[in-house]
């Protein structure tokens, strides 16, 4: 299923060493020059190498991570040192969403699956830029709404066909 839905996003078959511009994440396509520029006055640039750890379940945070280049495995720690791998997100994606929102406890561990540039949001910086550009905010929340709600929908799917099985 994963595969599938990756291959649909045309992540399997893209140039994985073209970097991309924050303009080039998909929650931010059609956002102005100048809420790109806003946006990423606030946002930190992260790289990291084949499976260093991101970050770890368990963790307070209240960051986003916007994958401009590489792939992110989410894996879920379970007893005896093994992982339930639940998602794979790739260039162009985003991931964290949960605690930018909540600014909760991290659910999972995030590790790169190979050379992997982000650009991290912290939603104490999102905030700052909030009262001189609403409209920004509010198309954020807007649109991660639509992939959250994309999400659960796909994670509803899966659990319908681990229970019929």
């Amino acid at each position: 299923m994963e595969d599938e839905t990756l291959r649909e996003a045309n992540a399997l078959i893209v140039d994985k060493s073209k970097v991309l511009d924050l303009s080039e994440i998909g929650i931010f396509r059609g956002f102005s020059k100048e809420a790109i520029e806003t946006l990423s006055s606030v946002a930190v640039e992260e790289s990291y190498k084949p499976g260093e750890l991101i970050f770890h379940g368990g963790e307070i945070s209240d960051e986003i991570y916007f994958i401009r280049k590489g792939t992110v495995k989410i894996v879920l720690p379970l007893s005896g040192g093994m992982f339930l791998h639940l998602a794979t997100f790739t260039r162009g994606g985003f991931f964290g969403d949960m605690a930018f929102l909540d600014k909760g406890v991290r659910s999972a561990n995030a590790v790169a699956d190979d050379d992997v540039l982000l650009s991290v949001l912290s939603r104490s910086k999102f905030n700052e830029i909030g009262p001189q550009y609403p409209a920004v905010v509010a198309k954020v929340f807007e649109r991660l709404a639509f992939e959250i709600s994309h999400r659960l929908r796909q994670s509803n799917i899966e659990v319908k066909a681990l229970q019929e099985n």
